[in-house]
């Protein structure tokens, strides 16, 4: 079954990053797959503040090209993992994901503390994305946002493939929070 059409199709910037690392075949499935996840509502921003037609990468989209640039060599399973994290329910992807389903729902669903070595840098790209983008939303959870974020970069502390994620991660944090105290301040 084809998953994917013209309306749903990568990002230039995906499509880039995903020939990059994988063959055709493989490429190919996972631009289905981010036609699956488009027709699952996994395009649509949290974040509604953005100016109307503007240009910007979806989050699935956001999120694997963080992972394909700062955790290298990323596995087609990491790939769909982090590709699955922008639906709601990860589980319902097409039996040929349901490996990289059951590791989106993982992330999704367990507090940091828990999850693996393997599975922190995928969950620090997703808190990344969410970290940089607090600023186009009105959210009363933006601390919780940054603490969450926090959380995971304590855990992958030491890990050398999340040395970079992390790096970005911590810088995100500290201006996301110096824009947030300058918004609350009197």
């Amino acid at each position: 079954m084809n998953m994917n059409s013209s309306h749903h199709l990568p990002t230039p910037a995906l499509a880039a990053a995903l020939g990059r690392r994988f063959d055709p075949n493989t490429k190919h499935r996972l631009i289905s797959l981010y036609g699956w996840i488009a027709s699952q509502g996994g395009l649509e921003e949290n974040a509604p503040l953005r100016t109307a037609g503007s240009s910007f990468n979806p989050r699935p989209a956001r999120y694997a090209i963080l992972a394909l640039n700062h955790l290298a060599p990323t596995s087609e399973l990491e790939t769909t993992a982090v590709l699955l994290r922008a639906v709601p329910n990860p589980l319902a992807a097409p039996a040929e994901f349901s490996q990289g389903a059951a590791v989106a729902h993982r992330l999704a669903s367990t507090s940091p503390a828990q999850l693996d070595s393997a599975e922190l840098p995928l969950e620090c790209c997703v808190a990344l994305d969410a970290v940089r983008h607090l600023h186009l939303s009105e959210s009363p959870k933006a601390r919780d946002v940054l603490e969450y974020a926090r959380q995971l970069c304590e855990l992958a502390t030491g890990q050398s493939r999340a040395e970079t994620i992390c790096r970005l991660l911590n810088h995100a944090i500290t201006q996301q929070a110096a824009l947030l105290a300058a918004k609350e301040a009197p």
